[in-house]
Formats: C-alpha cells, sequence, structure tokens
C-alpha cells in the first residue's frame, strides 16, 4: 500500500514545467501585445492619420503615422521610450514626390527653405497618392485663405 500511495502522490514533474513554461510564454506574449497596441495607437482622432504598412523596411513593431492638418503635415514614428514627431507647414512644402513600387510607395515632401526633404516609407499605394491629394487640397485651401 506504501508503493501504492507514493505513485499516487509522485507526479510526473515534466508536466508541470511544461505547463508553467507555457503560461509565462502566453503572458509574455499578452504584454508584448498590449504594449504594442498602447504604442500604436492613432496620434490624432481629426484629421485620421494614414499608418505605413507593418511589412516595410523599420515599420515593424511601430510603423509611421502621417496626418495632414490644415496648416501642416505631421510624420509621427512612435518609438517604446516617447515618439519622434516632424511637422512642416503646408506653405514650406515645395513638391510631393511619390516613389511608388509595386504594392508600396515612398512618399518625399521637398522643403521650400533648403532644409532637409522629410522622407516617409512603406506606405500603401493608395495612401501614398491620397497623402499626394490631402497635402495639394491643405495648399489651395491656405492660398485661398491668404488672397
Amino acid at each position: 500500500m506504501s508503493e501504492e500511495n507514493a505513485r499516487k502522490l509522485a507526479k510526473p514533474v515534466g508536466g508541470r514545467i511544461l505547463r508553467t513554461a507555457l503560461s509565462v510564454a502566453v503572458a509574455a506574449f499578452l504584454i508584448f501585445a498590449g504594449i504594442l497596441y498602447l504604442f500604436n495607437r492613432p496620434f490624432s482622432a481629426n484629421p485620421e492619420p494614414l499608418s505605413a504598412s507593418r511589412l516595410t523596411f523599420g515599420n515593424l513593431l511601430f510603423p509611421v503615422q502621417v496626418a495632414v492638418f490644415p496648416e501642416r503635415v505631421a510624420r509621427y514614428k512612435p518609438r517604446f521610450l516617447g515618439h519622434t514627431e516632424d511637422s512642416i507647414s503646408t506653405d514650406l512644402i515645395a513638391s510631393v514626390k511619390v516613389q511608388a513600387g509595386v504594392v508600396f510607395a515612398d512618399v518625399v515632401l521637398d522643403t521650400a527653405g533648403g532644409s532637409p526633404p522629410i522622407v516617409i516609407h512603406g506606405l500603401w499605394k493608395k495612401d501614398a497618392e491620397r497623402l499626394r491629394q490631402l497635402i495639394g487640397a491643405a495648399q489651395d485651401s491656405r492660398r485661398k485663405r491668404a488672397k
């Protein structure tokens, strides 16, 4: 009888270790997914930002977001600790170039002041064209208001 009791008390240790490791891995995944969700929220509610695809270089964890406001264009790049935001007045945008590939496109905003251009990598082609249209519309509305 004592041998039978010993078998009941001695449960396999490998199963417990496997369950514990699996639980830790699932918890780590959920925490990582929560962090990504918190850092990848749209930075602007109005206007709705355009986001780069996660399938492109440099946008896997934190994709670039671009929003066109009536007076400026903002490029927002989230990071684990903070973010980087480049902003340029629509009056200072000399040209908008869309360098399109098969699926994705890069948008280059050349400035009138001689400063380096703002480059937005990895937008979908339709979003890149929409960005160009939004910038053109914002520039036209500012010119009309100035007159």
